[in-house]
């Protein structure tokens, strides 16, 4: 008798506004995936405007993490995909609040709690040029990069599904 694999639930988080210019693109990233991935039991696909504590509720019950959100830095220039740790958080608009709970700690927070916490989180950003102007379409580089991060993620929830 051959012994049933558990695989893991696996949550694809895309944050972001998309009626401002660059900062949907974590969302843009998401919808693109939902076209390219065939629909898996395992797998759930969000998008999401929130962030810091907020976050709580979308990742609980979840045994893998992917989160996609836009970046502004001189560190991570525009159109460019980056793989963050929880510690590289004070860049993100959505990961790192001035006015909330920060998402790392957060995750923290709900382990403490004993939450049924996701033990593999992986963050991604992608550089952005402009998250201040109304609009709801990236600018060039922020949206050459939509296809490449929506593969990368593909990647990654394959290689959990094993």
């Amino acid at each position: 008798m051959s012994e049933e694999v558990k695989r893991p639930r696996i949550l694809v988080l895309g944050l972001g506004n998309t009626v401002v210019t660059d900062d949907g693109v974590g969302i843009y990233v998401v919808r693109r995936l939902r076209e390219i991935m065939p629909a898996h039991p395992q797998v759930t696909i969000e998008e999401a405007a929130l962030g810091g504590f907020r976050l709580l509720d979308l990742v609980v019950g979840f045994d893998v993490l992917l989160v996609i959100d836009c970046m502004k830095s001189e560190q991570c220039p525009p159109g460019e995909i980056a793989q963050l740790d929880e510690d590289s958080l004070q860049w993100t608009v959505r990961l790192a609040s001035q006015h909330d709970m920060n998402f790392a700690t957060a995750m923290e927070f709900g382990r403490a709690l004993e939450l049924h916490m996701p033990q593999n989180v992986e963050l991604y950003v992608i550089g952005v040029e402009d998250i201040q102007t109304l609009g709801e379409k990236c600018t060039a580089r922020v949206e050459a990069a939509i296809e490449p991060a929506a593969q990368l993620l593909k990647k990654r929830v394959e290689a959990y599904l094993g």
